[in-house]
């Protein structure tokens, strides 16, 4: 009976420990140490670690925007242009476009506030575009399937790649959120 009484209370006192080492594990690193003794390093490594995920998300944005960059260079590549681009400035009227785009850049420089100024360039820089992208004669070259699939895999990849930037932003947004103090 003795022999069991003493199993007991060994195995009351390692529990006794294990809880005490969980509470030690629990608790804010200020209560660790004394009042007076405050320890930058919890403060220095959370800092630390932030640093290195807004890295990590930078350098998922960039590698996201090369591999979409690349995917559309494969697929332009890919794509014939039959007229030049001299004989677009010649019989299409685009010299004329060239009026509000040199006046809306000319506004913009003396007041860059100005909406007005800025809404007449992008404007006629769009028109532009679009004229020249209807004047054009474009045919494709061929291209079997694997190249096909060769050029929308960068696209899905640079996409995945974005989105992933995108959401990790939007956690240390709402974890920013979440450490404010309320009022």
């Amino acid at each position: 009976m003795a022999r069991k009484e003493d199993e007991i209370q060994k195995k009351l006192v390692e529990l006794e420990i294990s809880i005490k080492d969980e509470e030690a594990k629990h608790q804010l690193p200020a209560a660790r140490h004394n009042a007076t003794d405050l320890s930058t390093t919890d403060y220095v490594d959370a800092k630390l670690q932030k640093e290195a995920e807004n890295i990590d998300v930078s350098l998922y944005q960039i590698g996201g925007y090369v591999c979409i960059i690349g995917s559309i260079c494969m697929l332009l590549a890919h794509l014939q242009p039959v007229n030049g681009w001299a004989s677009l400035f010649t019989s299409s009227g685009l010299g004329l476009m060239l009026i509000p785009l040199f006046v809306g850049i000319g506004w913009f420089f003396y007041d860059f506030k100005s909406k007005i100024a800025q809404l007449m360039t992008v404007c006629s820089l769009g028109a532009m575009f679009f004229v020249i992208l209807s004047r054009m004669d474009i045919r494709p070259i061929f291209a079997n399937m694997l190249d096909l699939v060769m050029m929308t895999i960068p696209l899905c990849v640079g996409a995945a790649l974005l989105l992933k930037a995108h959401v990790k932003r939007l956690e240390g947004v709402k974890e920013l959120k979440d450490n404010q103090p309320k009022k």
